[in-house]
């Protein structure tokens, strides 16, 4: 899989590279690597030296309690690079998990930082990659601590839905949905029962549909006034 040839890098998220610029960016990719769905792609503490970037599949981030207790910290989808947290810290105590069977792209993470010093267009990228990042917890804070459960999970739907969206290029009101209400409960600090409520509640007042593992958005702007939702902290700029 040549990076001239990626389906990946015609995301919106991804900037077109060109020349000398994308044939270093191949050279620098370490391989592929496929995971199993419910698989570990890193464990917490035990960072393998690589960040990876999603092409095919779901994958999502965490933090595990003492007690067992897993917060996830964000999904990511197709185009996201996973790790980053690496860049600043060698070893971290966030994991990754593969939420679909997944193929990744990888990347190690001394020869990127190498890259990022000698070529700015990757400092740039992974700069601005990692205040989206920071933006994301932002509203992930505001959620736990000031959101009601129908809110929380309203806010996490139309996060998913828009960003699958825009990676489709398309105006589709169907999208994915593989996390089960487990995840939700992890990514949004309520217990499953709470999100089962939550959904229950959404779909009653005609807002969405979930079935078969896809999400259907009815009325995204009530859905919006719910969750106290704007796109403006997801707005994409280019990328890789």
């Amino acid at each position: 899989m040549e990076c001239r040839l990626c389906e990946v890098r015609r995301l919106a998220l991804f900037r077109p590279f060109a020349g000398q610029v994308l044939e270093r960016l191949g050279r620098l990719r370490a391989g592929t690597r496929e995971v199993a769905a419910g698989a570990p792609i890193s464990s917490p503490g035990l960072a393998d030296g690589h960040l990876y970037t999603v092409y095919q599949g779901w994958a999502f981030s965490f933090r595990l309690r003492p007690d067992g207790r897993r917060q996830i910290l964000d999904f990511h989808l197709p185009g996201d690079l996973l790790g980053t947290e690496s860049l600043a810290v060698p070893s971290t105590e966030i994991g990754h998990e593969a939420l679909t069977p997944v193929l990744l792209c990888a990347f190690r993470r001394d020869v990127l930082l190498k890259a990022v010093h000698d070529e700015p267009a990757f400092g740039e990228a992974l700069s601005w990659m990692t205040a989206r990042e920071g933006a994301t917890f932002a509203e992930r804070l505001v959620s736990l601590g000031r959101r009601k459960a129908s809110e929380r999970v309203a806010h996490l739907l139309l996060e998913l839905w828009t960003r699958q969206r825009w990676r489709d290029g398309g105006s589709a009101v169907h999208c994915a949905f593989p996390p089960t209400q487990r995840h939700l409960a992890d990514a949004l600090g309520l217990t499953p029962e709470h999100v089962n409520r939550a959904m229950a509640e959404l779909r009653e007042a005609g807002l969405i549909e979930t079935r078969r593992r896809r999400l259907l958005v009815k009325d995204p702007e009530q859905l919006a006034r719910i969750g106290d939702w704007t796109d403006t902290y997801l707005t994409p700029r280019p990328l890789f």
